[in-house]
């Protein structure tokens, strides 16, 4: 989870790789699951930028309050035509989906098989003012993360959530994060006092 303040930087990933493609080890080939990041407003900023052969995987996650879904520079369309880089069952709430002209980078939300949609994930809050326990990321009821998540691999590690994004029912981050120390999640404790 990740939420950006109004001044931040204007991604919410930058992914970086093997720029000159030399084959040296370890690449940026890495998978998450479940991610949510909220952008400084919906108006600004760009959710994802993959460049330099970069090979992400992201699924069941959720980008609200990002101007723009993705970036993608040429150097990393090979990583996307071949199937290296994924973005699957994950919902961006933007207001454009790519910064290029159409490319390769089009395919994360013209194959219906990543099924990525752009619409409101309907998180029950999004504030960056401390002390209002009004940042709160969880699902609404009707939100369609609940019901487009897809089943991670049985490999032992990952865990079924059953919903897209970080948050169903729980704020997990409320009692023990800064978020929920400093005030911005509703914490079911009481908040600390910082000078």
């Amino acid at each position: 989870f990740g939420i950006q303040h109004t001044a931040a930087a204007d991604k919410g990933a930058e992914i970086d790789g093997d720029l000159p493609k030399t084959g040296v080890l370890p690449a940026s080939d890495w998978q998450v699951w479940n991610w949510t990041a909220i952008g400084k407003g919906i108006a600004t900023g760009t959710a994802l930028h993959i460049r330099d052969n970069a090979a992400p995987k992201i699924n069941n996650s959720i980008f609200a309050d990002f101007g723009t879904a993705l970036l993608v520079d040429a150097n990393t369309l090979d990583e996307v035509t071949g199937g290296a880089a994924a973005i699957r069952n994950t919902i961006f709430n933007v207001t454009t989906l790519n910064t290029l002209p159409a490319n390769a980078a089009d395919a994360f939300f013209t194959n219906a098989a990543n099924a990525n949609t752009t619409a409101s994930a309907q998180l029950l809050g999004i504030s960056r003012v401390a002390k209002s326990g009004a940042l709160d990321p969880r699902l609404a009821s009707a939100s369609p993360a609940r019901t487009g998540a897809s089943v991670p691999p049985a490999d032992g590690f990952l865990v079924n959530a059953g919903y897209q994004g970080a948050f169903g029912n729980v704020n997990w981050g409320a009692d023990w994060t800064a978020l929920g120390d400093y005030g911005f999640f509703n914490a079911r404790r009481h908040w600390r006092r910082h000078s």
